[in-house]
């Protein structure tokens, strides 16, 4: 893999492999270790094979076709991006959203459902196995921001490469580098199909983004991930010069998902009274560089059940830095913040 070219039709290293390989391997931190303790005993899993010519400790990589290429003719630029993609809930609050890479064993059976009023539809129930990818401190969202560039290129050029981009996330595993992920959605009467599909979830320290030609392989630009650790300074350095001038001590370091998250809850259930949250919440943009932790419950998310058993959708903001809840809608009403 070199830095201006791939093979024609890329396809990264396999989910599904790599993760059968770690399953064998104790990855994550278990409770009577110490982190220093965790973090030498994963150094030294470095040059373990987990493939063929792959070691634990070495680069993977792993492309996404929801890349966007804007082209600029004035300026004879490229402008790349990566576009939303469906995310998968994870079922370990360290990680906070994954992409599916890979889907197999798709079963799909037929049967006879009914809501509460009789009203019956034939259902078709689809299983499937997936294997996706979670980014360490990061969100899927944000790619879009810091993980955009730039690169000089011809008209003939930008044309040709227009509908084959890709983007090729670049990285290795840390942290508890394997975890679950689950995607599941309930027949309606418009769309009578339930799914569910469950299966590992690899975690990446994501270090590039190469955007590629993926019928080609030709490499057209690369962003680099250190570019959200200089927001993030920038972000602090924005919140100590407010604390100052209003004079208040400037906060060190930004709130933990945990803590954002309790403060979310808190607010929720002020409104709802004591409900219950089976799945923790998508944390969709709290990465370095955001400037705010924001929570989604309901629509492909978990939905927030209150004690009366009513499922509700919510959407809660709160300031990394200060800790202040920022935005809260509750059922699609806005609630003003005091």
């Amino acid at each position: 893999m070199s830095a201006t070219s791939l093979p024609a039709s890329y396809r990264g290293h396999d989910c599904f492999s790599i993760a059968s390989a770690l399953e064998k391997l104790q990855t994550s931190k278990s409770e009577f270790e110490t982190a220093s303790e965790y973090q030498a005993r994963i150094a030294a899993l470095g040059d373990v094979q987990i493939g063929k010519q792959l070691r634990l400790g070495d680069r993977l990589a792993f492309p996404l076709e929801s890349a966007f290429l804007k082209y600029s003719a004035e300026e004879r630029t490229a402008n790349l991006t990566v576009l939303p993609v469906p995310t998968v809930n994870v079922l370990d609050f360290k990680v906070r959203q994954a992409v599916k890479l890979d889907e197999r064993k798709r079963k799909t059976r037929e049967y006879v459902g009914s809501n509460a009023f009789g009203v019956t539809r034939d259902v078709t129930d689809v299983t499937s196995e997936i294997c996706g990818l979670a980014l360490l401190d990061r969100s899927f969202i944000s790619l879009q921001s810091w993980g955009a560039a730039a690169v000089e290129m011809d008209p003939q050029a930008a044309r040709l490469a227009k509908d084959s981009v890709s983007a090729l996330l670049v990285g290795r595993l840390r942290g508890p580098m394997l975890a679950q992920g689950l995607v599941t959605t309930r027949p309606t009467l418009d769309n009578p199909t339930r799914r569910r599909s469950e299966g590992p979830v690899l975690v990446l320290e994501l270090e590039d983004i190469w955007y590629f030609d993926r019928t080609t392989g030709r490499v057209l630009a690369r962003a680099e991930a250190d570019r959200g650790a200089r927001e993030e300074a920038r972000e602090k350095q924005r919140v100590r010069a407010l604390a100052q001038a209003k004079g208040l001590a400037a906060p060190e370091s930004p709130l933990t998902p945990e803590q954002s998250l309790s403060r979310c809850l808190s607010a929720i259930t002020s409104i709802l009274g004591p409900s219950e949250i089976r799945v923790p919440a998508v944390d969709q943009s709290s990465d370095r560089g955001s400037r705010v932790y924001r929570y989604a419950w309901g629509g492909s998310s978990p939905s927030i059940e209150s004690g009366s058993g009513t499922p509700h959708k919510a959407l809660c903001m709160v300031a990394r830095w200060t800790g202040q809840l920022e935005y809260l809608e509750v059922d699609g009403r806005q609630i003003e913040q005091k």
